[in-house]
């Protein structure tokens, strides 16, 4: 059986043939037992696999595949095509390694560190597969963001840059980039922002969106906060909510949404907090 298997995933080398196809396997399979191999990507392999088996009508065929990416610039992507009662489901993946090797077309881009956030293979795998989870558990869905977040373009984008950011976080993830900023681009996070509980003054809708995946989906979320890494705000969500809540609304959070009139009637009323 092949290690991918056992967690409901599929390698499918499409448009491939002979050595090439046999290489793409190999090269996503090497990726896929790095992620393994770690705490948080662990826990995420596992509730796919868990999906998998126990909600096989949210995959096709029963499996998640991941596929050849064949869209341009120095990324991956994850497509999930079936409207259900609670979000869209039955999710493909497509990635290509290939890319980040010697010579492939992002390898310099790699080398530069205010520009490389998330863009390790892994990484990037690792946040696709994250839309794929979301998918298996049919809760992906299409938000548009504004405000402080408006960077992240949507929700589940906030959601699989926030996931992989933990992720790379996790002490045991011996390779990694940094902390990336939204999803647009692949710019350093704010310091600032790095601390487990400041990240919730992003956005007064940050703390809605962490509240709503951790209610969507609570097994992968309270296995992810019990990681002990610098930065993660589900540990910060699961001890303190009220803290969290509290940042969310706070003075940062309506600068950052330019809520000028929350803000002004905050002060006057001095409920705001910093």
């Amino acid at each position: 059986m092949a290690f991918e298997t056992k967690y409901g995933l599929n390698i499918a080398p499409s448009g491939l043939g002979g050595t090439a196809a046999t290489a793409y396997v190999l090269a996503v399979r090497k990726h896929l037992m790095w992620i393994d191999g770690t705490k948080v990507g662990r826990f995420l392999l596992q509730a796919i696999g868990w999906h998998a088996r126990h909600n096989p009508g949210n995959l096709t065929g029963g499996v998640m595949t991941i596929q050849p990416y064949t869209g341009g610039k120095c990324n991956a992507a994850a497509d999930n095509t079936v409207r259900t009662p609670t979000g869209w489901s039955q999710p493909a993946v497509s990635y290509s390694p290939d890319v980040f090797t010697h010579g492939g077309a992002c390898q310099e881009q790699m080398k530069k560190a205010t520009t490389n956030r998330g863009l390790y293979p892994d990484e990037l795998l690792f946040h696709e597969l994250v839309h794929g989870f979301r998918g298996a558990s049919a809760r992906f869905s299409a938000n548009r963001l504004h405000g402080g977040l408006a960077g992240y373009t949507g929700s589940e984008e906030f959601v699989a840059v926030l996931l992989t950011n933990i992720y790379i976080s996790d002490p045991s993830n011996g390779s990694k980039t940094g902390l990336r900023a939204d999803h647009d681009g692949f710019r350093p996070l704010d310091p600032y922002f790095s601390d487990s509980f400041r990240f919730f003054r992003s956005s007064s809708n940050a703390f809605a969106l962490v509240d709503q995946l951790c209610t969507e989906n609570p097994s992968l979320t309270k296995w992810i906060s019990g990681v002990k890494a610098p930065f993660n705000p589900l540990t910060a969500y699961y001890a303190d909510k009220a803290k969290a809540r509290a940042m969310s609304n706070g003075a940062v959070s309506m600068v950052r949404d330019r809520d000028w009139q929350g803000l002004i009637a905050g002060l006057l009323s001095g409920t705001l907090t910093k």
